[in-house]
């Protein structure tokens, strides 16, 4: 008894020193086989003897616990010591620890970013004065296109003079200006608002002010932040320049804070320069519906009576103006909801939004799963200091937590780490540039405290999935003398096999849905490109022009167009040019009231809805879009001669069925107001709005009458196929022709349509990418388990090749048992497959969300890689190891 005391006193000293003593594992083993056999010798069984010499070394870890908690806070003492043990432990194996790192980093990256994305998309609010007392009001069922309809002028007018609820009103609408002088002359998209709109909706200014009541009218201009950074280099001295803009000089009054865009999250402004009401500039027009209203209650207001209110207004407004209020109504939405682009429902944007972060955190289960395999065949090699941690008295929890703490660690870095990557590269996703849109969508990707909270949760999760659950194994069923006594590795091999396989099975199920739905997307995508449009877009190049924005007046631009296109025709190498807006497939939508005959009766918003676009002569021969009946736009086709329009051959089968000659019929175009149009040609269909979308009604009216046709047009050049390219010289012509009138957006038509494909791309990398990720994980975890494996049987594969088995048929064994996990997951992960895609039905184009061959492929590709990875090791060891383990034994 005196040699164990002595040992006691040892073990005291090594346990407040920290962790385990290189000498402690023998020194343990001498005295617990010591006991084991002198308590044998006093008739004891072997399992009581065990027990029995157990609780003998039990009673120095209770001793020294008494004495920490003299300390007065044990659980901090220990808490800090855990910590530094499972730092100095980490960086003892720093292939492990990096290793482990970098998978988790991968999964958490992808988690925050879109957490960041989501936040910025749903969550963050505005960066307004009290949000929740700012509401949208939109005018209702008029257009029938958008989620949110916008007011005409006058209603909105009306709506901030006579609604008590409401303190102040304010409106805004998007527009573009020309911004610069000669050779850095651009086009930039901006807001125009309502003087009072920054202070109504108490935006703070990092430099400078809002509009002011004493501002000359047209002469000031506030810039946006990433504008001013983007364009100004983040210049303070540019408050208080002149700025030219257009036709005019305007003086830089504030810089916007970061982060505001506006009242909507779409397309972020450039600037914002307030409505000129003495310069004409606020039409008391009830019918042109295109400013968007929001309007602060009054504290003593509510959102109930301030909808009461605004509805016996519009009650009122239908009465006052029967021509073009009669039956509108509008609504009030809460700016948190409000606070989505008009063209994006709320309901769409949560569901991508919600796909997308789904998608994410499978990809972090997979990532925390593989470092679960990590730890677990860590813990296989340190099972014999964990049965002298039990052998002294450590109860289960103080197995856990030097493991758990290592997870803490692990994931904390990770998420460090991840909140990194998503402030360096948030900033650059969260800025989209679209084809032939002059303007960013800045979604502001930067991560706040909404996101650090749901970072902390899944830091939590991760440690769970990869430490908790591996320490929990470890820590029980271990047999203490037979592990001290036998290989450690030996001794864990079936528990932890068994682990090992059940994750590999839930890595696999994870792995084939994210291979489904990559796959779907990838095909979606592969569908939508091989769509023919009705149009050739090889061979020809856009140059956009903006006369209304250069000052131009009606006929200066008319001039201007014509002069334009037929020099470009005359340039060597050029077969056909014309000019459209917009250009089809280009995101960019016009719609128009038609009246036909027998409606003359209808009011205006009971009329149908058709696409309609500006064409101008040889457009449609760039497109090689066929006149398929009378003729197409001429020289002739100009300001002050009868308006003529071309409908395609939709418009026809549809409003004409009978199928007559529809060249020289009549019908009226239009909104609020009609004008009546002779049509003198039918085009071949072709697409518009999307490559899915099916082909729809069009009329296209000539560009030298049109409206809208001098404010901004596309001019389309078709190069021969012989003939040198025709933009090298086209754009110096167009701005020979009057220098002041921009060119802009001068690219290849299927750059210029690429929009259309944003979202498929988007979609086909996410979830491609991140199925081939988890695909790649699995591979791994399942090649470190049959290495594993392999290195724990060596015995008895040696055994079965003495015997005559051959090196293929101990590959065939291993690998089939490896598989098992494998093919377990692939089924289930089919089966999740077939309920999960079914809600990206409305996503897919051209292909079904059940589709056989994909779900065939995901299982084949996972199958077919796992079992390469399973079968090299198992190859590589029968060629190296077996025999020489036969013969060492």
């Amino acid at each position: 008894m005196a040699v164990l005391r002595e040992f006691w006193r040892r073990l005291r000293g090594v346990l407040r020193r920290g962790p385990a003593d290189p000498d402690l594992e023998r020194e343990v083993r001498f005295h617990l086989e010591l006991a084991e056999e002198e308590l044998r010798g006093q008739g004891h069984s072997r399992a009581e003897a065990a027990r029995l010499a157990r609780v003998r070394l039990g009673g120095v870890p209770q001793t020294l616990e008494a004495l920490r908690d003299q300390h007065g806070l044990p659980w901090l003492d220990d808490l800090w010591s855990d910590a530094r043990v499972a730092a100095r432990t980490l960086l003892r194996s720093p292939g492990f620890s990096l290793t482990a790192l970098l998978t988790l980093v991968v999964g958490m990256s992808a988690t925050t970013l879109t957490l960041t994305a989501v936040n910025a998309v749903l969550l963050k609010p505005l960066p307004v004065r009290a949000p929740d007392r700012v509401v949208g009001i939109t005018t209702v069922g008029e257009l029938g296109v958008l989620r949110q309809e916008p007011v005409g002028f006058g209603d909105y007018a009306d709506l901030a003079r006579e609604v008590a609820a409401f303190e102040s009103v304010v409106a805004h609408r998007r527009m573009g200006s020309v911004v610069g002088t000669g050779p850095d002359r651009r086009i930039a998209i901006g807001e125009q608002v309502s003087p009072d709109y920054f202070t109504t909706l108490g935006v703070s200014f990092p430099l400078g002010r809002p509009f002011d009541e004493g501002d000359p009218p047209g002469a000031v201009v506030v810039l946006g932040h990433a504008a001013w950074r983007r364009h100004f280099g983040a210049d303070p001295r540019i408050v208080g320049r002149e700025l030219a803009m257009g036709d005019r000089r305007r003086t830089v009054v504030g810089i916007a804070p970061e982060g505001f865009t506006g009242l909507f999250r779409g397309v972020a402004p450039e600037f914002w320069q307030p409505l000129d009401y003495a310069g004409g500039e606020a039409p008391d027009d009830r019918g042109q519906l295109e400013w968007w209203v929001h309007a602060r209650l009054r504290n003593d207001a509510t959102p109930e009576q301030a909808r009461a209110q605004v509805a016996v207004l519009a009650d009122t407004l239908s009465r006052r103006y029967p021509h073009s209020n009669a039956d509108r109504s509008f609504a009030l939405t809460p700016l948190s909801e409000a606070s989505i682009h008009p063209v994006v429902s709320r309901a769409l944007a949560r569901f991508g939004a919600a796909g997308v972060l789904a998608v994410a955190l499978l990809l972090l289960l997979v990532c925390a799963v593989n470092v679960a395999h990590l730890v677990l065949a860590r813990a296989v090699d340190g099972q014999r200091e964990v049965a002298i941690r039990l052998a002294v008295g450590a109860n289960r929890w103080r197995i856990i937590r030097p493991l758990l703490a290592e997870g803490i660690l692990l994931t904390g870095a990770a998420a460090a780490t991840a909140l990194l990557v998503t402030g360096w590269a948030g900033p650059m996703l969260g800025e989209i540039r679209l084809p032939g849109v002059p303007a960013a969508v800045d979604l502001h990707l930067v991560p706040d405290w909404r996101v650090f909270g749901l970072t902390l949760i899944v830091v939590l999760g991760s440690t769970v999935v990869s430490s908790l659950g591996p320490a929990l194994r470890v820590s029980s069923g271990l047999s203490l003398v037979e592990t001290l006594k036998t290989d450690s590795r030996t001794s864990a091999a079936g528990g932890a096999t068994t682990w090992r396989m059940m994750l590999i099975a839930g890595q696999a199920a994870t792995a084939v849905l994210l291979l489904v739905v990559g796959g779907l997307a990838l095909r979606s995508l592969l569908g939508v490109t091989r769509v023919d449009p009705g149009f050739e877009t090889r061979g020809v190049a856009v140059a956009s022009v903006a006369p209304a924005l250069a000052g131009k007046e009606q006929d200066e631009a008319y001039r201007y167009l014509s002069q334009a296109a037929t020099a470009v025709r005359e340039l060597p190498g050029v077969e056909a040019a014309g000019w459209m807006q917009p250009v089809p497939l280009s995101l960019s939508v016009r719609l128009t009231r038609l009246r036909l005959p027998g409606h003359d009766g209808a009011a205006s918003h009971e009329l149908p809805l058709v696409d309609v676009g500006i064409a101008g002569p040889g457009a449609f021969s760039a497109l090689r879009v066929p006149v398929i009946e009378g003729r197409d736009f001429d020289a002739s086709d100009r300001s002050g001669a009868v308006e003529v329009a071309l409908v395609n051959d939709a418009f026809v089968r549809r409003f004409w069925p009978d199928r007559r000659q529809a060249a020289g019929r009549h019908i009226g175009v239009g909104f609020p107001e009609t004008r009546t149009v002779e049509v003198v040609g039918v085009v071949g269909d072709f697409k518009n709005r999307t490559l899915g979308d099916v082909t729809r009604p069009m009329v296209f009216t000539s560009i030298l009458q049109d409206p809208l046709g001098w404010q901004a047009a596309a001019l389309l050049v078709r190069r021969s196929p012989v003939g040198p390219p025709p933009m090298v010289h086209t754009v110096d012509v167009m701005r020979a022709i009057d220098p002041a009138v921009p060119v802009f957006d001068v690219q290849p038509l299927t750059a210029r349509i690429g929009g259309v494909l944003l979202l498929p791309r988007y979609a086909a990398t996410v979830f491609g990418g991140t199925g081939v990720l988890a695909l790649g994980l699995v591979v791994l975890a399942l090649y470190g388990t049959v290495s594993l494996s392999v290195r724990l049987r060596l015995r008895e594969l040696s055994v079965r090749m003495a015997l005559g088995s051959s090196r293929t048929a101990i590959v065939r064994l291993v690998v089939r048992q490896a598989l098992v996990p494998v093919v377990l997951g692939v089924v289930f992960g089919l089966v999740a497959a077939l309920g999960a895609t079914r809600v990206l039905a409305a996503l897919l184009y051209g292909v079904s969300p059940h589709d056989p061959a994909t779900l065939v492929a995901a299982a084949l590709t996972l199958l077919a890689t796992t079992t390469a990875a399973g079968a090299w090791p198992a190859w590589r060891a029968t060629r190296t190891h077996l025999m020489r383990a036969l013969q060492s034994g």
